[in-house]
């Protein structure tokens, strides 16, 4: 093993030997970047291969740019392979939580690695800002396994710590599994040597400057007593609190600063923690100067090298603030609970990155059908039409942006798969410390359908209005011509002309029948119907009819046939129409194919000829009234059969390309919806 120095890079240690293990204390990336980017900077020119596993706040991105500026070439090296800059779930958390055995293995293979490709050694750097509390206990023994096997390789290892995430008894935790440690004070770095496994009790009683710093300039308040519960030592923050110098704490008690009753409850404490040797976790309530205080303390028993204990350190925190703001907030929370549970409309808290229900009201269990619990198991997708979720995330997503405060006409999946519409009004909420977005459904169902029958009502008014005042001169336009033609003084081209005018009051009588027919689309004549008999019923109309003109039509029904509440009248006329245009697609012959499936909460039909196809441009306008490609036509079809359709909140789409055949698919709700 190699025992030559290497220059750190770090302005308060210069060289040290391989093997070393140093621990850095910072409160800001800035702290980060001036300790590490030299530190790798003087790897790089010394033919070390390097290692950053990064966490926040300084990520991957951020490092390799601060690098760069210092290191110029930093591409050449990476591109070298002479340094990884990774994440640390890339790293720590590779496999889904932190494994001791398998980090440290992959170091010492990290090292074999480099000096098998010709490298001096390994220097590397790990920022442990993702730790855990609960991973705390494993990640300290796997540093301490880490301090006694380091000295065998060809390692330099920087430790980086957040000072505002360490109490003081984790403070001490990691500066006892390293051999130095560096902590920022007053702008300047300082540089603390460590003998290993030193108790507090020692590390205090010893007056030894690095480790006092450490402490008087840890936001907690710390302290230490002996075995007799005798103050030996207290940091400034909580010398404070008492009202006395730190130096003046020695020799004292807590009877020289608390009333007897609560002097006497923290001996007690303190004698519990000293004869069971376990760390006590302690809450808890107090009266100063007239005022309710609560403050969180954590006694540690502290041991001599034979495990006796000798005293015990505390860190003391006052936590009347946050106390003060967890009841407040729990006043405020059961305010918004109760106005929360008695809305009358539809109300639901869905997290914002997560889209997962916290919570619903009562309206919301009865409108959706759930029950509380079922609710607390959904998210925004599971309530909404599969086909619709695109549009809903969208109006999500910009309600949790702020981008709108209404989304409107959204359609609402119960339970029973029926669908109501709602416009849905939104505010961000923050609950134990998540940000939710509350949905709040006003319910349009009724609302829509009176638009609907208003529209409808108001254009079979003027449809039938126009039909009025057109038929009765068309009628004296096709009699007079009629008249005409039976003369024979005419010319044959005069009589071709009048021919011409009879058709064409025919045909104009005919668009009329049709805006009268699409002006009156209505659900008064509903009732369940066996879609295969009725598509059947048409079928067998035109059959024989096609036979004629060499179009076959092929059937492959659902066996069992669910029964659709649909006007049956409006229905087939859907099926003639699509029928009749799929024949119209093929003057030479070829074969209708239609078939019935389930799709969701859907009847699927499709009508599949082996036609001339659709072009995007007709496909786009082929809904549209008016829109025809055939000479005579009124195109006014399938602009009957889309509102014959909407109106059961059923849907029409195509699929087709030029000269390759259409399909055309009608997609009817198995259940009514609203």
């Amino acid at each position: 093993m190699r025992a030559d120095l290497r220059k750190s890079g770090l302005k308060f240690s210069g060289e040290v030997l391989w093997g070393t293990h140093l621990c850095q204390f910072y409160q800001s990336r800035q702290d980060l970047i001036e300790t590490l980017v030299p530190y790798f900077k003087q790897g790089l020119e010394d033919n070390e291969f390097c290692m950053w596993v990064t966490s926040a706040p300084l990520g991957v991105e951020d490092a390799k740019a601060a690098l760069k500026e210092k290191v110029k070439n930093l591409d050449d090296y990476i591109k070298k392979g002479q340094i990884e800059i990774l994440d640390y779930s890339q790293w720590y958390t590779k496999t889904g939580a932190f494994e001791a055995d398998k980090v440290l293995e992959g170091w010492v293979k990290k090292e074999k690695q480099a000096i098998e490709r010709g490298f001096d050694g390994l220097r590397l750097t790990g920022n442990t800002f993702w730790l855990e509390k609960k991973d705390w206990n494993s990640f300290i023994n796997y540093e301490a396994i880490v301090d006694s096997v380091i000295g065998q390789h060809r390692m330099l290892v920087v430790c980086s710590y957040s000072l505002d995430r360490c109490q003081a008894d984790e403070v001490i935790d990691v500066v006892n599994n390293h051999k130095f440690a560096c902590i920022k004070r007053k702008g300047k770095w300082m540089f603390l040597e460590s003998s290993e496994r030193k108790k507090a009790e020692e590390v205090l009683r010893a007056s030894e400057a690095r480790y006092r710093l450490l402490a008087e300039n840890l936001p907690q308040k710390i302290f230490i007593k002996d075995r007799n519960s005798v103050y030996i030592f207290c940091n400034k923050n909580y010398a404070r609190d008492l009202k006395i110098r730190s130096e003046e704490i020695a020799g004292k008690t807590d009877y020289d600063f608390y009333p007897k009753e609560l002097a006497e409850k923290y001996r007690a404490d303190d004698k519990r923690v000293m004869e069971s040797g376990k760390i006590e976790d302690i809450e808890e309530k107090y009266i100063q100067d007239g005022q309710e205080r609560f403050v969180h303390t954590v006694k540690t028993p502290v041991r001599d090298e034979q495990g006796n204990v000798m005293g015990i350190l505390g860190i003391f925190r006052d936590i009347t603030e946050r106390k003060l703001a967890e009841e407040a907030l729990k006043e405020s929370e059961e305010r918004f609970r109760a106005i929360f549970d008695n809305a009358n409309d539809v109300m639901l808290l869905a997290g914002v990155e997560t889209k997962k229900f916290y919570t619903g009201n009562n309206t919301a269990c009865q409108m959706l059908g759930y029950s509380l619990e079922e609710i607390k198991k959904l998210g925004v997708t599971d309530i909404h039409p599969k086909r619709d979720l695109p549009y809903v995330l969208g109006q999500f997503e910009r309600q949790a942006r702020r981008e709108i405060g209404v989304a409107k006409d959204i359609p609402v999946k119960r339970k029973d798969g029926s669908v109501f519409y709602a416009d849905v009004n939104s505010s961000l909420v923050t609950l134990t410390g998540r940000t939710y977005l509350l949905g709040i459904f006003r319910d349009i169902t009724e609302r829509k359908k009176i638009e609907e029958t208003s529209r409808l009502v108001q254009l079979g008014g003027l449809v039938s209005a126009m039909a009025h005042e057109v038929n009765n001169p068309l009628m004296i336009i096709s009699g007079n011509a009629q008249l005409c033609l039976m003369e024979e003084i005419q010319s044959d081209t005069v009589k071709n002309n009048l021919k011409i005018i009879v058709e064409e009051c025919r045909r104009a009588k005919d668009i009329i029948q049709r805006l009268l027919k699409f002006s009156r689309l209505s659900k008064d004549e509903v009732k369940e119907v066996d879609i295969n008999k009725s598509i059947e019923a048409m079928v067998s109309i035109v059959e024989h009819q096609f036979k004629l003109a060499n179009i076959e039509i092929k059937r492959n029904y659902l066996e069992t046939s669910p029964l659709i509440s649909i006007d049956e009248q409006q229905m087939q006329e859907v099926f003639m129409n699509l029928i009749n245009n799929a024949a119209e697609a093929m003057p030479n012959g070829g074969a209708i194919t239609i078939t019935t499936s389930l799709e969701g909460d859907f009847l699927r039909i499709d009508f599949k000829d082996t036609g001339c196809g659709m072009s995007e441009e007709v496909k786009k306008k082929a809904l549209e009234p008016f829109f025809t490609t055939k000479e005579k036509g009124t195109g006014l079809g399938l602009s009957v059969c889309y509102g014959i359709l909407k109106a059961r909140n059923g849907e029409i789409k195509f699929e087709s390309d030029l000269n390759k055949g259409a399909t055309v698919t009608v997609l009817l709700p198995l259940k009514e919806r609203g």
